[in-house]
């Protein structure tokens, strides 16, 4: 090789071992790191707003699977859920269940969606009516999730949504 082809080759090696080593280091956060193009390292930031505190727990152990390092606030109503999205706006996602005691489910969609356009969210409902789903993505939801569905559904749907889709259940494309 002569002295110019050289040091591009060792510089192509030199890139391609920085590469590596980034890679090695972020591990499956390397999407992550991609996704926000920010030489700061962010994790995901997630709000989970259910009255049910065993749901929650549950789902909380699901989302390890999505991310193990993500950040999981709690909400068990919609008061809560409504401070702690106004106090956390640094928020990649919210799951709220469509059946809490203290707010209509769509309704609170629609405040939702109102008050915090940028904040997508993804009802989750122990109803599979297909036209209850239609009309929580009618209303903005970018997902909707039965509460039957598996933890593998729930990461999927989870990580289209984060990567910028819907996730429109098989339920939703029924009846």
């Amino acid at each position: 090789m002569s002295g110019g082809c050289a040091a591009t080759h060792l510089e192509r090696m030199r890139r391609a071992a920085s590469r590596s080593l980034l890679a090695l280091v972020l591990g499956p956060r390397r999407r992550l790191w991609r996704q926000w193009r920010s030489p700061i390292l962010r994790w995901l930031k997630i709000l989970s707003c259910d009255d049910h505190d065993l749901f929650r727990a549950g789902l909380k152990q699901a989302l390890v699977l999505l991310d193990p390092d993500a950040e999981l606030l709690e909400a068990s109503n919609a008061g809560e859920m409504l401070a702690l999205v106004d106090s956390h706006g640094d928020l990649d996602l919210l799951l709220l269940d469509h059946g809490l005691p203290d707010a209509e489910g769509l309704g609170l969609l629609s405040t939702v969606r109102g008050q915090f356009p940028a904040l997508p969210v993804v009802m989750i409902s122990a109803s599979e009516e297909p036209a209850l789903a239609r009309a929580a993505l009618d209303a903005g939801a970018v997902g909707f999730v039965p509460k039957t569905a598996t933890p593998g559904v729930l990461v999927s749907a989870l990580r289209l949504v984060l990567a910028g889709g819907v996730y429109v259940p098989p339920v939703a494309l029924t009846g």
